[in-house]
């Protein structure tokens, strides 16, 4: 890594399993993490919109279909936090690698650069702990309970 002022420090995590993302500090900041290659592990943390920004990516790779339906709810229902210390702005790649079941994820905050790779499988279960830790109330019961009225 360098530590250059103006130089974008990379961090590359390989073929990660294991996924979590938690909610801290009331919900301002979500952790995110796993074990990638060599059974290392890493967590990274990011602002509240950051995280909601690596959800909507995900969807869009895993849930292309339905993406219309379950941005409309759960973006209709999300009270954006405000985080009350100044986090990194956060951009995400998602690329559904050619000829295999694998998703290519890379991210940059601030001036760091972090990219890894996960099955479908393991994108899945990222995607719903990031719902969890993002929507705890959970957007899906007041689906169910539209639909029923």
């Amino acid at each position: 890594m360098n530590s250059r002022s103006g130089v974008n420090a990379e961090s590359a995590y390989g073929l990660t399993h294991s996924c979590f993302a938690t909610s801290k500090a009331q919900g301002e900041f979500i952790v995110v993490g796993g074990v990638g290659a060599q059974s290392i592990r890493w967590a990274r943390v990011l602002s509240w919109k950051a995280a909601q920004k690596l959800w909507y990516q995900l969807a869009e790779c895993l849930f292309p279909e339905q993406l219309e339906q379950v941005m409309g709810i759960a973006l209709r229902l999300a009270i954006p936090m405000q985080p009350t210390i100044g986090a990194p702005k956060g951009t995400f790649d998602v690329v559904a690698l050619s000829d295999s079941n694998l998703l290519d994820i890379r991210a940059t905050l601030g001036e760091t650069t972090w990219r890894f790779r996960l099955g479908l499988h393991d994108a899945h279960f990222l995607w719903a702990a990031l719902d969890l830790a993002l929507y705890p109330g959970g957007w899906q019961g007041d689906l169910a309970i539209k639909k029923s009225s």
